[in-house]
């Protein structure tokens, strides 16, 4: 009896055994080729358009995989490659995406893409004036310095946004606000690198253009990064708006200094 009694014991538990297997493999994820990141099910992945995109490989589950993209509507936001070994996704246009990764067993995993264009957002913490000239008097300096302040596109805690919508990541819109209360200001810019031969460091310069009475307003900016950390400089030459006015000016420049916000981060706004 006892005999019998363990046989079936043995028997109940490798029927068990076997129509549990399906169940025990681990999630699928992702995981990125220095394995610093780790893609889970519902976890988004934000790539920017023009670029390469990313490369993961695979686990968990048996190994014996399925993807596709399973969001009819955006089907064309992303393409991906998968040659048994590293999953390759790839940015096609703006939008989000849904890639579904599944095996024989019914183990699967849901990846949302967002593809979105390059920005660089920034937000002025502080608003400077460089003015030179050896003749001017310190009223005439504290003049032009009160003038250039009241007169600054961004006061402090404004903020400039420049989204590129060109693969080769010199043009784009901008959107500026004045002060943090304040609605944006909307326009185009161009962007080129050049070199600072007084500073001796790179520089980026932007030529905006902003609507103003039927017409554009047009600026240029320089942009160069501070030796601190995650803080920039965004310059603005206004020596012509003033020179008729104080004949002794020499140069007057607006400083706005910049920080990159928490929601950003400097890998993408540097890429």
């Amino acid at each position: 009896m006892k005999r019998n009694l363990l046989s079936a014991f043995i028997t109940l538990s490798s029927i068990l055994f076997i129509t549990s297997c399906g169940d025990s493999y681990s999630p699928i994820t992702l995981v990125s080729l220095d394995e610093k990141t780790i893609i889970t099910n519902n976890d988004t992945i934000k790539l920017t358009k023009f670029t390469e995109g990313e490369e993961f490989n695979i686990k968990g589950g048996n190994g014996k995989y399925i993807i596709d993209i399973i969001e009819k509507e955006n089907k064309d936001v992303i393409t991906y490659n998968y040659n048994g070994e590293k999953l390759t996704i790839t940015p096609a246009k703006e939008g989000s995406s849904y890639l579904q990764i599944s095996d024989s067993e019914d183990n699967s995993s849901r990846i949302v893409v967002e593809v979105q264009n390059k920005n660089r957002k920034y937000i002025v913490t502080e608003v400077n004036t460089d003015i030179i000239g050896g003749e001017l008097t310190q009223n005439q300096i504290n003049e032009i310095s009160d003038n250039m302040l009241a007169n600054s596109i961004v006061k402090s805690g404004g903020k400039f946004e420049f989204t590129y919508i060109s693969k080769e990541f010199n043009n784009g819109n901008v959107s500026i606000w004045p002060t943090e209360s304040d609605d944006c200001i909307s326009g185009i810019f161009n962007q080129s690198n050049s070199f600072d031969d007084d500073l001796k460091i790179p520089t980026t310069e932007f030529k905006i253009m902003l609507p103003s009475n039927n017409s554009f307003q047009e600026i240029e900016l320089n942009l160069y990064e501070q030796s601190e950390e995650n803080k920039y400089i965004l310059s603005q030459d206004v020596t012509d708006i003033y020179k008729g006015q104080y004949s002794n000016l020499e140069k007057a420049t607006i400083k706005y200094i910049l920080i990159i916000p928490s929601d950003s981060n400097k890998e993408t706004n540097d890429k």
